[in-house]
């Protein structure tokens, strides 16, 4: 299970990746944004973003001057606004 502070780690990391983009920090932003972006497959997750200041973060980050940042910023966004609980009552800790 993946816990609220590990998603929020994630985002802000990303976030401060992105904001300098030296080649190194470049890769590991964009493997975290891809484990974002798949985290958000899952139900809890989905929805905790969608409560979290994710949003703000997100769309600074769609308009990053890297455009594999800005892809994925744009991905999970996509799949934050089409998030489905499918009716379970599952929430992170």
């Amino acid at each position: 299970m993946v816990c609220k502070g590990t998603m929020q780690a994630l985002l802000k990391l990303v976030e401060d990746c992105s904001v300098v983009i030296p080649i190194p920090s470049r890769k590991y932003a964009i493997s975290k944004s891809l484990a974002l972006y798949k985290m958000c497959t899952h139900a809890p997750c989905c929805q905790f973003m969608r409560t979290y200041d994710g949003y703000s973060v997100l769309g600074t980050l769609r308009v990053s001057a890297d455009d594999t940042i800005a892809k994925y910023a744009s991905a999970i966004l996509k799949k934050l606004f089409n998030c489905d609980d499918g009716g379970r009552s599952r929430t992170l800790s």
